[in-house]
């Protein structure tokens, strides 16, 4: 299974140097005025998922709380427990 997590954004480019420089991720993939929309795909090279994040004329609106959160685990295979 793959997993791909998709958000539109009004600030690409520094979404893009917050992911790869503080993060470490990749850049494995980008697109320009597909349907209006520039992209970017971010996620470790050969990993079974990614982000997507978008940009466009229209505005990002969204309203985050504390409860909008994106959460990375990291850790070796089969290492969870339950």
């Amino acid at each position: 299974m793959k997993l791909r997590v998709a958000r539109h954004t009004s600030n690409l480019k520094p979404l893009i140097s917050f992911y790869t420089t503080v993060l470490g991720l990749d850049v494995i993939g980008s697109f320009t005025d597909h349907a209006g929309y520039d992209g970017v795909f971010i996620g470790g090279k050969n990993s079974e998922w990614h982000l997507e994040f978008t940009t466009s004329a229209n505005n990002a609106d969204h309203h985050a709380d504390e409860d909008d959160l994106l959460v990375f685990m990291l850790m070796k295979k089969n290492t969870l427990s339950l």
